[in-house]
């Protein structure tokens, strides 16, 4: 049953901040303490990349905000009016506890542009190298003995080509290790499944590589692999 709106406005806050306003943390090393509880919160941030987010994210969900009322001073001045109105809060729980949310599963959360966007902007390593590559359709342009025509159809890449162009692209940023071959052909696994390990004659020289998909087939895996449609720049 709805609680009438005549009902204790600190009934309503109880609610939206849980029956207990702390929670006990146990550190590793470090003695039990209680800390005020912030499990419910939102938060907001004109910074392009607002979170270090994982690729399989489960947790998050990201909005972008609407620019129409951009400007618009008395629409937010009724906004915080309201805000600060203990009688407009209060009606506001109220129309929430009234919603039938029978059919509601919190784990379905909304995929948006704005979630996808923070995902690929958190990419590391290889992988987001690879999604540098299926955006412009090169490995490495100049790599000695490789095609040097953009990416359609499927080819023959060496893991060297692959190598070099990672390298390339990472120059200037802080690598902890150096990119090895075994961790191009274990990305490739997740990012690109159709890929097969190959091996062909390059000037006299046996190399190793990866036979790839056409460029459209890779990206196609990639946007599966991330969970979600991707906009590409063309």
């Amino acid at each position: 049953m709805t609680p009438p709106l005549n009902q204790s406005v600190n009934h309503y806050a109880s609610i939206l901040t849980g029956p207990d306003p702390t929670v006990t943390i146990e550190q590793k090393y470090q003695p039990r303490r209680s800390i005020s509880s912030y499990h419910r919160f939102f938060a907001a941030s004109n910074h392009k990349h607002f979170a270090q987010v994982e690729a399989d994210d489960r947790r998050f969900a990201f909005f972008q905000v609407s620019d129409a009322r951009k400007g618009d001073h008395a629409y937010w001045d009724n906004v915080h009016k309201a805000i600060d109105d203990p009688a407009v809060i209060a009606a506001m729980v109220n129309d929430m506890l009234s919603l039938d949310l029978s059919n509601f599963n919190v784990r379905q959360r909304p995929k948006t542009e704005a979630h996808m966007d923070q995902r690929l902007k958190s990419l590391s390593g290889f992988d987001r190298y690879w999604f540098e590559v299926l955006q412009i359709g090169w490995f490495y342009p100049g790599s000695r003995g490789e095609p040097t025509d953009p990416w359609q159809d499927p080819r023959f890449v060496s893991t060297k080509t692959l190598l070099e162009g990672w390298k390339e692209y990472e120059k200037g940023a802080r690598l902890y290790t150096a990119p090895q071959e075994r961790d191009v052909h274990q990305a490739l696994k997740r990012l690109c499944p159709s890929a097969e390990r190959d091996r062909q004659m390059n000037r006299n020289i046996l190399e190793r590589g990866q036979q790839l998909p056409s460029w459209p087939d890779a990206r196609n895996e990639f946007a599966q692999f991330m969970g979600g449609k991707i906009e590409w720049l063309d």
